[in-house]
């Protein structure tokens, strides 16, 4: 049983999804980490992570293109390139701007839906049915979080709501556009949404006056911006050539997973009984997810033959 385990999990295109889904989230999931490391928040926080994001992902793109016109990219890639881009673009600022809201638990409880938002759209878009224990484990892991943030859900701000709520249609969107679109660059699409973020930014911090407060270090945020989110969301964008879009986000709902890890190596900050318990019933249902999606496809492909 686990030779055949083994074997099926080995196949190139599936393993290569699952590997470059799984480490890109993982280096993605620093992200809060650095946020909190730069003592900055809001639209001041956005702006110089997506500003590095951004000119970190252009160098790379025109060494990657500098013998021909790299610009012809923006046109070939048209709408299916833009519209990702764009889903970057506030998917970050309204996960920020959540956080600064003081809706932090509902923000991290919505992300969490976003597999289910993607297994919505990809039915009614690119007609890509789930399987039934891709749901389960959806279903599964929107429980988990649940469990971690429990008894924090009673008083959440109006603002902070309404953001949260659009955030996993946003992933829903992205996920299924990018896996109905393969052949578009993962790199550009990245760097849009890393200069539009900043853009939006710089639009709210020149209202306010100020790119920086006082307390805030922009190292850990030029950290942020030149390495690790470039890689990881190049990754996770990736992932969806070779897995099927509700697969993709599910893994990516790791993040804050992750995000609770690095903060108890770091920082030294123990969570509670019940956000231990969620924290494992998400690990359990994506690993379980990655696990027997490949031999549920392989009995039904057998039991199809027989039939036949």
């Amino acid at each position: 049983m686990i030779k055949k385990i083994y074997s099926t999990l080995m196949e190139s295109t599936y393993r290569k999804g699952l590997i470059i889904g799984f480490v890109g989230v993982y280096i993605f999931s620093f992200d809060s980490v650095l946020i909190h490391a730069s003592n900055g928040g809001g639209f001041q926080a956005a702006f110089w992570r997506g500003l590095f994001m951004g000119l970190s992902l252009l160098l790379l793109f025109l060494i990657r293109n500098w013998k021909k016109n790299p610009w012809k990219t923006f046109i070939s890639g048209g709408a299916p390139m833009w519209m990702s881009g764009v889903a970057w673009t506030f998917t970050g600022l309204i996960f920020t701007l959540g956080i600064q809201f003081g809706a932090s638990t509902i923000t991290l409880v919505m992300l969490s839906m976003g597999p289910l938002f993607t297994s919505l759209f990809s039915w009614l878009w690119i007609k890509e049915k789930p399987s039934p224990i891709t749901l389960a484990a959806c279903f599964a892991a929107v429980a988990g979080v649940m469990v971690m943030y429990l008894g924090s859900l009673s008083s959440v701000p109006t603002a902070g709501l309404i953001l949260a709520l659009i955030l996993p249609v946003l992933i829903g969107f992205n996920m299924t556009n990018l896996r109905k679109n393969p052949e578009t660059d993962r790199l550009p699409i990245c760097m849009i949404g890393g200069f539009g973020s900043a853009l939006v930014s710089m639009v709210f911090c020149l209202a306010k006056g100020s790119f920086v407060s006082p307390q805030m270090s922009i190292l850990p945020l030029a950290l942020l911006g030149l390495v690790v989110l470039p890689i990881g969301q190049i990754m996770v964008s990736s992932s969806s050539i070779y897995l099927s879009a509700t697969q993709s986000a599910l893994i990516n709902s790791l993040e804050s997973i992750w995000g609770i890890v690095h903060f108890m190596v770091i920082w030294h900050e123990v969570p509670d009984g019940n956000t231990m318990i969620g924290a494992a019933i998400v690990m359990v249902s994506i690993i379980a997810n990655a696990v027997l999606v490949p031999l549920y496809a392989k009995f039904r492909a057998k039991r199809g033959s027989k039939a036949n």
